[in-house]
């Protein structure tokens, strides 16, 4: 008890300054949520409390309409629903004369780990944690699933449970969460840890009553190996403590700012945009009711008392009889000027929109003639913005996500062990997102084959490695390694094709060759 003592201490120590720079953000984190994804619970666990009354109306949903686009948008040009979007590949260590074997060997096995991911609930937990990384940090819990349709499981978890800890070398490797859990399932969920005597009393006697509990994935940069803890603050105790080679987390961001765990999402980026578009919409709705049902004067001869007025639709306020003016009631003038809100309130959506990508092609009913070239150059403006982001996405999501899936379907006996580092095997990412720079790469060969048009073939031999440009661009393609031949099959192939064009050559020159008679 005493180890788990100095253990718990040790780790609580490491879990609350976590939260503390977490806090630092914490309210400009709940506004984004209140705005951007109101049906979200922006209070979560251990982040405090707001009442009714504190939490702000929504007159305008074009944060959470861009926000619901956003996270298609990034899903369909990141993990396409259906669609292989990533391929294993023989790693730099292995010699090259062996990598189109393996790579044939590894397209099996990518059709078998793309088998679970589709038959799992990948969509749907990843594009929940799209929409948080449209807010600030998006978080996927990747488990073992049951097996039944697939050995896989995802899980969303939400930012207000997830507290990330900053690394040395920029990546979120380190991860803590808080919450609370009935105690009968406890033992369910965590089938290796010593429950002690306040728990297992608890079970006895309120097996429902939930307990306050702390999970850690904590990353040991000397072992590279992860310690997985859980805390139960109450009997300050550590009830779990063992190592894990893979991390279930996959936390995530689109930017970040020096210094802060959290990611610097777009919704955070344009929220003062988002309260002055509200603020506005709300005083619009007022308007429209005041100017469709009025305001009335009323002439009264007593004292007007200020409690008495109510400026609002078929509102009346009293006033002082006027010896010129017959009317009993008499309408109130409005000032409100509709075209200046109206113009306003559409320029700061223009904004909301165009930072969230929710509109690449502009406002197309104000505009709806729109050229083919002023069409592609918007789309590739757009594609050229996004690549920028899935850098960091394919660093911090889809490398640690590939490499977590083939951890568990290896450990599920669904695919052999395989190490996912880079060396021994790498993945080509075949995404439309990826493609952007695959793209580039065959426009500037296509260039480079044009310029070389008026070059003598003899020279570009000589200078260039052309035999080598149909693998360049099957790599590029993500063509099948199943539809590529092997160095025994290519050179059969030229010696057939060698062979024929020997044959037809010698056809060539017997049509040729003058029939001569013999002589009488």
């Amino acid at each position: 008890m005493m180890m788990n003592k100095i253990s718990y201490e040790s780790y609580m120590k490491r879990f609350s300054k976590a939260k503390s720079e977490k806090s630092n953000i914490l309210e400009t984190l709940k506004e984004c949520y209140r705005y951007a994804l109101p049906s979200a619970n922006v209070d979560g666990y251990g982040s405090g409390s707001n009442t009714i009354d504190e939490t702000p109306e929504v007159f305008d949903d074009t944060a959470k309409t861009a926000l619901g686009k956003y996270a298609n948008r990034t899903q369909s040009q990141i993990t396409p629903s259906w669609k292989t979007w990533a391929m294993l590949k023989a790693g730099t260590d292995i010699p090259k004369e062996e990598r189109e074997e393996i790579d044939t060997k590894l397209e099996e096995v990518t059709e078998v780990i793309f088998d679970h991911i589709h038959h799992s609930n990948f969509l749907s937990a990843a594009h929940e944690s799209f929409k948080d990384l449209g807010i600030s940090t998006g978080a996927l819990l990747v488990e073992a699933g049951d097996g039944i349709n697939s050995s896989l499981t995802f899980r969303a978890i939400p930012m207000m449970e997830l507290i990330p800890e900053r690394s040395t070398d920029g990546k979120i490797k380190t991860v803590w969460r808080e919450f609370r859990l009935e105690a009968i399932r406890i033992a369910d969920m965590y089938p290796k840890a010593n429950l002690n005597t306040d728990i297992s009393q608890a079970i006895k006697d309120n097996p429902n009553s939930e307990i306050d509990l702390v999970e850690g994935v904590v990353y040991d940069f000397k072992t590279r190996l992860y310690n997985h803890i859980l805390l139960h603050p109450a009997s300050a105790d550590t009830l779990l403590d063992e190592k894990i080679e893979s991390s279930p987390y996959i936390v995530f961001r689109e930017s970040t700012i020096a210094g802060q765990a959290f990611g610097d999402g777009r919704i955070m980026n344009i929220i003062s945009t988002i309260l002055k578009l509200n603020n506005l919409s709300y005083y619009e709705d007022v308007s429209v009711g005041l100017n469709a049902a009025g305001i009335y004067t009323v002439r009264d001869d007593g004292v007007i008392s200020p409690d008495n007025i109510r400026v609002e639709p078929f509102g009346i306020i009293p006033v002082m009889s006027n010896e010129t003016s017959n009317k009993s009631i008499s309408p109130l003038e409005m000032g409100t000027n509709f075209n200046v809100t109206d113009i306003k309130i559409k320029e700061l959506q223009g904004e909301v929109r165009d930072v969230m990508q929710s509109q690449s092609f502009g406002n197309i009913e104000e505009t709806p003639v729109r050229t083919a070239y002023e069409m592609s150059v918007r789309e590739n403006d757009r594609m050229q913005t996004m690549h920028g982001a899935y850098g960091r996405l394919q660093t911090e999501l889809l490398e640690p996500l590939l490499a977590r899936i083939v951890y568990v379907l290896s450990e599920a006996g669904k695919i052999p062990p395989l190490r996912v580092n880079g060396r021994e095997i790498t993945i080509k990412f075949t995404s439309p997102a990826a493609r952007v720079q695959d793209s580039e790469e065959l426009l500037a060969l296509q260039e480079f084959m044009m310029y070389m048009e008026n070059v003598p073939p003899e020279i570009t031999s000589a200078k260039f490695k052309l035999e080598e440009i149909p693998d360049f661009v099957a790599q590029r393609t993500g063509l099948p390694a199943s539809m590529m031949r092997n160095k025994a099959e290519e050179e059969q192939a030229v010696q057939g094709m060698q062979g024929a064009a020997i044959k037809g050559q010698q056809i060539m020159t017997d049509a040729t060759v003058p029939n001569v008679a013999a002589p009488q």
